[in-house]
Formats: C-alpha cells, structure tokens, sequence
C-alpha cells in the first residue's frame, strides 16, 4: 500500500522524499512498478470500483451495509462483506448522506377516541375492485433524507391505487393518499371498507372533513371518533 501511495503521489513530490518519509527503499518502489499487481491488489482495485459506482447510483445515500448487500445480489459485480465496503468508503472518502441521528416517529393512536370494531378480521381477500382498502404509513431514505410514505392498497388487484410522500406525518399525508385513490377509482356506494390502524392521522376531524368534501359518506359521519377502519 505503501509504494501505491507514493506511485499516486510522486507527481507532487521526489520519489526519493516520499520513500525516506514512509521509510521504504526507492529500489524497492522501482522493482514493485516493474511487477505485475498481485491478485489482491487487483481485488482491491475491482472493489473500490464497484464500491464507488453502487454508492453514485444511490445518490450517495447508500452506507457500507447496504452497498455490501447489493454487492451480493448484482453478479456483475465483485462481492465484498460489509467490513471490506467500509475500509473502501474510508479510503475513497465516501459517506451515506443519510444522517444517522433520524429517529423515525411512528403514528400513535388517540386515546380520546374509541377504538372501532375490526370488519377485517385478518381476512386479506376481496372479491372485486373497490372492496377493500388498506392503508398504512413507513418512511424512506431518499438523497434529500428521510421521508413518510402513505400508502392505499386495493386488497382485490393488491395494487397501489394511491400514495403521498412528506416530511412530517402531519394528517394531510394520509389525506393525500386517499383524495389519490378516489380520484383514481372513483369508488360507489357504501361497500368499501378502508381499513388502517389506530393511527391519530387516520381518525382526525380533518379526515373526516375530507371525507364531506369528497362525498365518502360515512368515513368521517356517522363514526366521527372511531378509530381505524370505516366503510365509504
């Protein structure tokens, strides 16, 4: 490693300077140039290569854990366990963007509001379009940070039939998301059943003017104050 650095650098200072700095011979230096790269230092290469191209196109949010993981799965590229990712991210200089100090905030229920009976049941079939709802919040590493993703899942096709991306779990996120999946829709009648937890977003006074506003019937009236799941 040493004759590499001087090789790196020698355009920038005598090579006789940085041989007696890192206290090696010069002759030692020049026979290394004259010698083919070991099968190591050849790995080495090829690592802090596919290291530093997983990382671009992560848009430099990926860290060592999830750079070693791709390794893994792409067979285009070298593979490398965690440990060998870091030493090549220290050495080239490369960092997640992701801050380390996030603490995800997840939803908490309301305890001024009563839960509502479960019409799921854990039965996760539908038998057409529109029938069944489910909704849920996580969050997401992106370049800019971290983010809150709402989702509405059609539990008949289980496509996504609306989502919204925010910074803050603030109800309009989940508010988003929905307003998607009935402009996407256009859901009739009182047969859908939008199922969620006990989440504080989903059972808000500005859920259920959402609700008017759209004309979803019964989503936020008559079961104003209902935790979790109601049908529109």
């Amino acid at each position: 490693m040493k004759y590499a650095w001087i090789r790196e650098h020698r355009d920038s200072f005598p090579v006789a300077v940085l041989c007696e700095v890192l206290q090696v011979s010069a002759s030692g230096y020049y026979d290394w140039l004259d010698r083919p790269p070991s099968p190591r230092a050849e790995r080495h290469v090829k690592i802090q290569a596919v290291v530093q191209q997983v990382h671009a196109e992560s848009h430099g949010v990926y860290g060592s854990v999830k750079i070693a993981k791709q390794l893994r799965e792409r067979p285009d590229l070298e593979s490398a366990c965690r440990n060998t990712v870091a030493q090549a991210m220290r050495e080239l200089g490369l960092k997640s963007r992701v801050s380390k100090a996030f603490t995800p905030t997840t939803t908490q229920s309301d305890p001024t509001k009563q839960p509502a009976p479960n019409e799921l049941a854990q039965d996760f079939t539908a038998t057409a379009p529109n029938r069944k709802w489910v909704t849920d919040i996580t969050y997401l590493a992106t370049a800019e940070g971290w983010v809150y993703l709402a989702v509405v899942l059609d539990l008949f096709s289980r496509k996504v039939v609306g989502w919204a991306l925010s910074n803050s779990l603030a109800t309009e996120l989940v508010s988003e998301a929905l307003r998607q999946a009935v402009e996407a829709r256009r859901p009739e009648g009182r047969g859908l059943l939008h199922h969620s937890d006990r989440g504080c977003q989903y059972t808000s006074e500005q859920l259920a003017r959402f609700a008017d506003r759209h004309n979803l019937g019964p989503l936020g009236r008559p079961h104003r104050g209902v935790l979790g799941q109601r049908r529109i």
